[in-house]
């Protein structure tokens, strides 16, 4: 029986690599989730707090954030706010031990993908993490789409005769 990182989305050698920027200062959920995509091939970021948070996203490109609910220097709050200056623009999930209705609906209302409990179960890490990542593939795939659309529309005005 395959177990739930079998059903993780696979990246060709043609895609960029899934990565996933992991923000906790809980030592624990980093082992935890390292355990979940050892045998993956993702890429896998960490860091302890907001700030180290921001210069990864600043270097490197990043899918999808996981977001301890409160940090050192912030919240998951401040994490969605980061994530949305860069320009790759990853998809945030929220991570609480206290996950109840009134945290899903903030997260939710100002942004987030989704929250996900803690203690951390490994299937539904997989699944939320998978389907943020496919969310934020097919996001880049329409910007794209978009950005030459408008490119195209615009080459007759700037090559048009005008005498």
């Amino acid at each position: 029986m395959a177990g739930p990182t079998s059903n993780l989305p696979t990246i060709s050698s043609a895609e960029r690599a899934v990565t996933v920027l992991i923000v906790s200062h809980h030592e624990e959920d980093h082992d935890c989730l390292a355990g979940i995509f050892r045998k993956t091939n993702w890429k896998l970021y960490s860091a302890r707090n907001c700030t180290e948070a921001s210069g990864i996203l600043r270097t490197t490109p990043i899918a999808v954030v996981l977001s301890d609910c409160e940090l050192p220097d912030g919240d998951w709050k401040v994490m969605l706010q980061v994530a949305g200056a860069v320009p790759t623009e990853p998809l945030v999930v929220v991570a609480s031990s206290k996950v109840d209705s009134r945290l899903c609906a903030e997260a939710l209302n100002l942004g987030a993908y989704d929250v996900l409990a803690k203690p951390f179960d490994q299937a539904e890490v997989t699944r939320i993490l998978s389907l943020a990542w496919l969310h934020w593939r097919d996001l880049q795939v329409r910007a794209r789409r978009q950005s030459t659309r408008e490119r195209q529309s615009d080459y007759p005005r700037r090559f048009s005769a005008t005498a």
